[in-house]
């Protein structure tokens, strides 16, 4: 399947998403992480179970880091979040986000994503996607109950994640995920909150999302929702599993061998950012919580394993 990141999942900012593509919600019908689109969204929408437990304690000489893997969107049955989760938030002094989760959840950041979201120079979908890839399109907004015209003027890699966020609205999720989550809690009780990317920089990933294959990337996601409720299922048993392996079977894999180029720029270099910063926070007297998008966390050229082969000692939480 497609569309993780995050947005990827996008990774990772559903909630900016979805007061973005919301400005529309009585008309479109409501508003978002991968398989094709949600290949590049499966960290958004990540479910957790009661025994799941995608939180690593890493360690180096005498000092340790947590670091957990979040989705973004959650159903309201979701919540209690596994145990290991509030194991780490209580050790920790500090938690470490993606991005800044207030400013992706303001007003004028989802205006500003609905001004990247757009085609311009008059330009609609009918300039950009095949006849056939207009004419499922237009099939697929009528099954939902949603007037075609009101998509017309969405730049494709947008549409997708638009799509991908209306269906996973559609089967329940529409709580919020793991991340605001944790950052109000931090907020109240006082502790440090930091960032990796600034919003700006995480827009910018979203918006250069499927460049050069538009087409594709629409017809794929399109293609892929008579399999999105069973994909969600296998999504979501690999995450109760807490392999790594089984996250990278379900949300990678794919993606990584027909969009090589989406997995290097949704995954890989972000990654490879955020290791110096990741490494930064060791040798310290503070304890952090770093909490990104659970597909950042496995893969060969994921987090934890690079952080195994720079030396650290990762060790899964119990339950």
């Amino acid at each position: 399947m497609f569309i993780e990141l995050t947005v990827s999942r996008l990774q990772s900012s559903s909630n900016s998403m979805h007061n973005a593509f919301s400005i529309n919600h009585h008309q479109l019908g409501r508003p978002i992480l991968n398989n094709k689109l949600i290949l590049f969204i499966p960290l958004l929408i990540l479910t957790f179970a009661g025994h799941a437990t995608s939180v690593w304690k890493v360690s180096k000489n005498s000092d340790s880091v947590y670091i957990g893997g979040t989705v973004h969107m959650l159903k309201q049955s979701d919540f209690s979040l596994p145990l290991g989760y509030e194991k780490a938030y209580q050790a920790s002094d500090a938690l470490y986000f993606e991005t800044d989760i207030d400013a992706i959840t303001s007003p004028a950041f989802a205006q500003k994503m609905m001004q990247k979201a757009m085609l311009t120079d008059g330009k609609t979908l009918k300039d950009i996607l095949s006849k056939d890839t207009l004419t499922d399109l237009n099939a697929h907004l009528e099954s939902r109950g949603m007037p075609s015209q009101n998509f017309q003027a969405f730049k494709p890699g947008f549409l997708s994640i638009t799509l991908t966020v209306l269906e996973l609205n559609r089967l329940g999720f529409n709580a919020q995920g793991v991340d605001p989550f944790f950052a109000k809690k931090a907020q109240a009780d006082g502790k440090t909150i930091a960032w990796f990317e600034t919003p700006d920089e995480q827009l910018e990933f979203i918006n250069r999302l499927g460049h050069g294959i538009e087409n594709n990337i629409v017809a794929h996601t399109l293609r892929d929702m008579n399999k999105f409720e069973d994909y969600i299922k296998q999504l979501m048993q690999a995450w109760r599993s807490g392999s790594r392996e089984k996250l990278v079977s379900v949300g990678i894999e794919e993606m990584k061998n027909d969009y090589p180029s989406v997995y290097q720029d949704l995954l890989v270099k972000r990654n490879n950012n955020w290791m110096p910063k990741i490494k930064q926070l060791f040798d310290n007297d503070k304890t952090e919580f770093v909490l990104v998008g659970a597909l950042h966390l496995v893969g060969d050229e994921g987090v934890l394993s690079q952080l195994e082969n720079a030396g650290f000692t990762v060790e899964k939480l119990g339950k």
